[in-house]
C-alpha cells in the first residue's frame, strides 16, 4: 500500500542567538503544521502536529525589542486538544508573517471544500430571507415598529 505524502510548503527555524536551548522548527505541509521543540540539550524533542482545519486563529506579535532585532512571536490557537494555543518565539519577522499567511490560506482552502461552507451559505441565505420578511412586515404594519424609531 502506498501512502500519499503531503507536500512540504515551508520550513522555518527560530533565531539561534535568542533561543539557544529550545529552538523551534516549524514545518508546514498541505494538511498539518508540525512544531518541533527540543528539550534541554536537544534530547527527546517535543513534536506537535496540528491539523490545519483545527486552527482557529494565527497571529504575529512583535515587541519593541522584536522590532529592533527583527523577530516576532507566532501564536497559533486551535481546538481539539487540552492545550489551546502555542507560541513560537524568536522567529524572523518575515518568516512569522509568511507562516501566518500560509496557514490562513490553507484554512481558507480547507473551509471552501468543507461541509461548513454549505452551512454558512445556508445561514446567510436564511438571514437575508428574514431581513426581507422584516422589511415587508415593516411596510405592511408600520404601527407595530414605532418603538424602533423612538
Amino acid at each position: 500500500m502506498v501512502e500519499k505524502k503531503d507536500k512540504t510548503l515551508l520550513n522555518v527555524k527560530t533565531l539561534f542567538p535568542f533561543d539557544l536551548f529550545s529552538s523551534h522548527l516549524l514545518i508546514i505541509d498541505e494538511r498539518f503544521i508540525h512544531i518541533f521543540s527540543p528539550q534541554i540539550l536537544f534530547v527527546f524533542p517535543n513534536i506537535r502536529s496540528i491539523a490545519i482545519n483545527f486552527i482557529t486563529s494565527v497571529s504575529v506579535e512583535i515587541s519593541l525589542l522584536g522590532k529592533l532585532f527583527s523577530f516576532a512571536t507566532l501564536s497559533i490557537d486551535f481546538v481539539g486538544f487540552t492545550e489551546k494555543s502555542i507560541k513560537v518565539p524568536y522567529l524572523r519577522e518575515k518568516d512569522a508573517m509568511r507562516v501566518a499567511e500560509i496557514i490562513m490560506k490553507l484554512r481558507s482552502q480547507a473551509f471552501q471544500s468543507s461541509p461548513a461552507k454549505d452551512a454558512v451559505q445556508n445561514l446567510v441565505e436564511n438571514i437575508n430571507k428574514l431581513s426581507e420578511v422584516r422589511q415587508s412586515a415593516h411596510q405592511m404594519y408600520p404601527h407595530l415598529f414605532k418603538e424602533e424609531h423612538e
